[in-house]
């Protein structure tokens, strides 16, 4: 049985289109661009291309996607879909046959994105990286110091 879902990226919900179900829970981001990605690749995706595409630059295990894959799989399952990602041993996953997914509002959610990332380029610009190290400065000072007495210390006792 085909089961056609919609998946809202600006509500961050799942909606079954024949029965109208919507899922009370949020998808993350990182859940999101999983599924995207794998809305993207009907073919499939690597671990390594699906912890790439959700947590860009960001070191976490394995374990963070097989919890997200999880989380996207019982999000559809409040909906009343089957499991809608296979896993594809030794490679990844990919989205299942019995499940196709569409984007709503996708326009609305790509203008707000737009919107948030010149937003944050701006506080990234007027803030260098070079002042946050300033500012730590003292406290490192400090705990140098800290570590100066406490080497005189040692030597005095023994």
């Amino acid at each position: 049985m085909l089961i056609r879902v919609t998946f809202n990226k600006q509500t961050r919900k799942l909606t079954n289109e024949l029965t109208g179900e919507t899922s009370v829970n949020l998808l993350s981001l990182s859940e999101i661009k999983i599924l995207e990605s794998l809305i993207e690749e009907q073919a499939g995706c690597s671990r390594e291309m699906l912890l790439d595409a959700a947590w860009k630059g960001r070191v976490v295990t394995g374990t963070s996607l097989n919890v997200a894959i999880n989380n996207i799989r019982k999000l559809t399952k409040e909906v009343g879909g089957p499991n809608p990602i296979d896993a594809i041993r030794g490679f990844g996953y990919k989205l299942s046959e019995q499940v196709v997914f569409t984007l709503g509002d996708t326009t609305a959610s790509i203008q707000t994105e737009k919107t948030l990332n010149k937003q944050t380029k701006n506080v990234i610009n007027k803030e260098p990286v070079l002042s946050v190290y300033l500012a730590k400065l003292p406290l490192l000072l400090v705990n140098i110091g800290l570590l100066i007495v406490i080497i005189n210390l040692i030597k005095l006792y023994f």
